[in-house]
């Protein structure tokens, strides 16, 4: 594997010095190699450390010394600069994992757990931009090109994480912080959603917007205050800033060559320099939404190793917004082997070699003079002087450019010392990984907020971005059930559709603004045009329920939730409040609640959903449960899986049944086992319980041989007769194997879609088909 032109211009980049063609050996070499597979234990600490213990003393151990067609396979490796050790490398080929009978094993084990959340399958660099954000759960986050979602999913994480390590209850249901994930593809944020659900946050929030463009958001101003606040509230609407900015930007990805094999023979260097205009623009647009709190940061990252998406992107951006520098981050993650940034590079451009239209060869540039002399040639005035003398104007025109430049002074080195050496760069032969780019942005010491964008920003105060929501202290009940969205909302005048990530990679530099609109002009912002339809967004908004609404309160009442409850955060997916209004089956067409925390709640009020393109809002806590035993009367709400951590605070401890691993084994072997047939004590508990959604707990046992380290807390439904366990097959299978080491749920054992049409069922039976939940889908 070679591509000729890409080694000519990375060996001019001196990477590694002078006189070090040994290094470059290795790292091309490395970057022929197959990448190790990579995966990351998920979710709150003490569950996350209790499958990792499982991993270390059980499997590790299985996989030693393991033989394979006469070579030894390495085990897997923990990878060394993660925290805590709870992130793993294999570097095994995959007929390994499919033919040997451990490997094999191992395998299966992670795809059961990959399923149902609990391990996240990650390149191992791509971990590397949360760890550099360090998020704590009070902050308000934005991941500006958060698809596919696994770095959202890991900020998710961090948002939930009790700031103390050592505290009992590591998970935090409600954190007062916000994440905004956002991607310029609508697909893309299907995907990005899905991804993030396997950590259900009431503080996610999923917006489908060209990110170097974002809108301004306006929340009322007590919600930035920090601390207790004495006082009525100030309702005043301000311009939201972020505390953590997230900009892993589109990119070459010339990084990623030892998975993504196509780019040996496609690279040019027209695709770095075309996308650096679009880099910029993202990441000043990240600097203007950047909170003035001290601390305040942006992570800045590529798979690219080009210098003119790396550092001329953070140079030219730090040369035009003055307030930001470079942060020192040569200490963090001690044990991660890295490089740093370059000061200078040399930037190239594929001119044409004058043999036939479309001919083309690599020409490197040290400055930018010497480009602009070479794309612009001097006249020869000798040659003039020689020529005829013609009264035709033609004869005095310049000489047309060489070619159509597409390098700008931004591609170049800078002049000026901007401290580049502290950006991080990861070579594919340091630590067997891929190659990739970090730079971490802060406000310099005593530096203001940025000006607003006058096109994206709107000054505090001001009510053409207020969308008519009313202030809290007078919304009444049934303005609240009114949708966060007005026909006189305004937005930029602008109504183009937003920037698909493919697109946008083949973006052009001489189609982006100049250098300087990357620091705006004060000037008025112009008259924004009423919001109309946009006929490529089809979301429905959310609507925000009554704390009185009849529907919420028999729910509330029948779940038996306690009265510290955020009802008044509760939201549907509705144009309307419902609950008024019966569905075919005669009851209230209400299916699905979500819950949102409190800043989320005011971000979906105070913005028109249609202008922030929202696709998500919140998580979904309470689901509306049919089937032929609930009477047409009776409205009956179950607690979701995915929901029942965010919603377990605030369940009356009085009304959770205690459950035993042999009551976790006769609820996997069948769907909906007979209350009389369970051992006690649990049989007398549930039989004492009234029909409906319950929640479960069975404390860490020993029981025949399967050890449960930590307790878990599952959602139940209890019918006239019998039980059932209200998670998905998927996760039923994975915590089967995890505990007794085999799948002994029906689905394992489930006849073929034939057998099953002509076998009679029972209402018992049928019952159990309604209430057997499937898995939750991507919106």
């Amino acid at each position: 594997m070679k591509n000729d032109n890409m080694f000519a211009y990375y060996k001019a980049q001196k990477l590694f010095g002078e006189n070090t063609e040994t290094e470059w050996d290795n790292f091309i070499n490395a970057f022929r190699q197959p990448l190790p597979v990579t995966f990351r234990v998920t979710g709150n600490r003490s569950t996350a450390r209790t499958l990792n213990e499982t991993i270390v003393h059980k499997h590790v151990p299985n996989l030693q010394n393991v033989v394979f067609e006469d070579k030894p396979i390495p085990p897997p490796e923990q990878i060394p600069w993660f925290p805590e050790g709870l992130s793993w490398q294999v570097n095994v080929p995959k007929k390994v994992l499919r033919k040997q009978e451990e490997f094999r094993k191992f395998h299966s084990f992670l795809v059961g757990e990959t399923e149902v959340g609990n391990i996240s399958r990650q390149e191992a660099v791509s971990m590397l931009p949360p760890l550099f954000l360090d998020v704590k759960p009070w902050h308000r986050v934005i991941d500006l090109c958060a698809a596919p979602g696994s770095k959202t999913a890991q900020l998710l994480e961090m948002l939930h994480s009790a700031p103390d390590p050592n505290a009992e209850d590591d998970l935090l249901p409600l954190p007062s912080g916000l994440l905004l994930a956002n991607d310029s593809d609508a697909k893309r944020t299907h995907l990005l959603i899905h991804q993030s659900a396997r950590l259900p946050s009431p503080a996610l929030m999923v917006t489908n917007l060209d990110a170097s463009r974002y809108p301004g958001i306006r929340v009322p101003a007590w919600v930035l205050q920090k601390g207790e606040q004495a006082g009525p509230k100030d309702e005043k609407l301000r311009r939201l800033t972020f505390d953590r900015i997230l900009a892993d930007v589109p990119c070459s990805g010339d990084g990623t060559l030892r998975k993504n094999l196509g780019i040996w023979k496609t690279w040019t260097v027209a695709d770095g320099n075309g996308l650096h205009s679009l880099q910029l623009r993202i990441l000043t647009r990240a600097m203007q939404m950047l909170s003035s709190e001290s601390g305040s940061r942006i992570v800045y990252s590529t798979c690219s190793l080009n210098p003119t998406e790396n550092e001329a992107v953070i140079a030219e951006a730090l040369a035009a917004i003055r307030d930001f520098e470079l942060v020192d981050a040569s200490t963090h993650l001690p044990a991660l082997k890295r490089r740093p940034g370059l000061k200078t590079w040399i930037c190239g451009e594929n001119v044409p070699t004058g043999l036939g239209k479309g001919n083309r060869e690599l020409k490197l540039f040290n400055t930018w003079d010497e480009y602009k002399a070479f794309v612009d040639p001097p006249q020869d005035a000798a040659a003039s002087a020689k020529e005829p003398a013609n009264t035709d104007s033609t004869a005095t025109a310049p000489k047309p450019p060489r070619f159509k430049q597409t390098l700008t002074p931004g591609h170049f080195p800078p002049s000026e010392d901007f401290h580049l050496e502290r950006c991080v760069r990861i070579y594919p032969h340091l630590q067997d990984t891929g190659g990739f780019f970090v730079a971490v942005l802060e406000r310099k010491a005593g530096a203001s907020a940025s000006a607003p964008d006058p096109e994206l920003d709107l000054e505090d105060g001001d009510e053409e971005m207020q969308v008519d929501a009313p202030a809290a202290e007078s919304i009444t009940p049934a303005e609240i059930s009114t949708p966060a969205e007005t026909a006189g909302a305004k937005r930029p005048a602008s109504t183009e559709p937003d920037v698909d990530t493919k697109e946008a990679k083949r973006l052009k530099v001489d189609d982006a603004p100049s250098t300087s609109a990357a620091k705006p002009e004060a000037r008025p912002p112009k008259k924004q045009k009423e919001l109309k339809d946009d006929p490529t967004y089809k979301e429905s908004p959310y609507t925000f329920l009554r704390e009185d609404d009849p529907t919420l309160t028999a729910c509330l009442a029948n779940l038996r939730l306690l009265p510290t409850f955020p009802r008044g955060n509760v939201l549907i997916r509705a144009p309307q409040p419902p609950s008024d209004i019966l569905a075919s089956d005669g009851k209230p067409s209400i299916r699905t609640m979500y819950l949102a925390n409190e800043l989320t709640r005011e971000v979906i009020l105070h913005n028109d959903h249609r202008r922030l393109r929202l696709m998500n809002g919140g998580t979904k806590v309470f689901e509306r449960q049919g089937g032929n035993y609930v009477s047409k009367d009776d409205v009956q709400f179950r607690i979701l899986g995915e929901g029942l951590p965010i919603v377990l605070p605030f369940v009356d401890p009085s009304t959770i049944v205690v459950g035993n691993l042999a009551t976790l084994k006769a609820l996997l072997i069948a769907y909906f086992p007979r209350c009389d047939h369970l051992q006690e004590p649990f049989k007398s508990m549930i039989e004492a319980q009234t029909p409906g959604s319950h929640v479960m707990r069975i404390p860490p046992e020993e029981w025949e041989g399967v050890s449960l380290l930590h307790e878990l807390v599952l959602p139940i439904w209890k019918s006239e007769a019998s039980v059932a366990l209200m998670i998905d097959k998927k996760a039923k299978s994975a915590m089967s194997l995890r505990l007794f080491h085999a799948d002994i749920t029906p689905a394992k054992q489930a006849p073929k879609p034939k057998e099953a049409e002509d076998a009679p069922s029972t209402k018992e039976e049928d019952a159990a088909v309604i209430a057997e939940p499937e898995p939750a889908d991507a919106a």
